[in-house]
């Protein structure tokens, strides 16, 4: 929420949704035949924070629909987005139930971060969490 605020203080447009109202809303704007104008209301905005993804599972539509707002705010120049999660890129495939479409989120998302392929540097990536935890105690 801290990038969203200063984004704001900076007077650019940010903004703040988690990953299940995100999905819900473009789920029923798909059903509806809006999708969008749905989308464009979670690409315009110069920052995008997507909260919580991973928490919930989602509907089998899920991993096409977060691809699409990567995707198009990848297209569109000076588009942040910020991603909250409490599961590793290599789980977002069975939260969203696509492992292919997952994989292309990730990679387009670490892309836009670095300007570098995540495919080269995923195990880099890996290995710095997996640093993080506390070594086995040996018995």
């Amino acid at each position: 929420m801290r990038t969203g605020t200063r984004a704001i203080q900076n007077g650019y447009d940010a903004r703040f949704t988690t990953a299940a109202a995100l999905l819900n809303d473009l789920h029923q704007a798909a059903r509806e035949g809006r999708l969008d104008a749905a989308l464009d209301a979670y690409v315009e905005p110069h920052v995008l924070v997507i909260d919580e993804l991973g928490y919930l599972a989602y509907g089998p539509d899920a991993a096409n629909c977060l691809f699409q707002v990567v995707d198009q705010r990848h297209l569109t120049p000076r588009r942040a987005l910020v991603i909250t999660t409490n599961k590793e890129p290599k789980g977002w495939g069975s939260v969203l139930h696509d492992e292919d479409l997952a994989e292309a989120i990730v990679g387009q998302t670490f892309r836009n971060a670095t300007g570098q392929s995540f495919r080269n540097s995923h195990e880099r990536c890996r290995v710095a969490v997996d640093d993080r935890r506390e070594p086995a105690r040996g018995g």
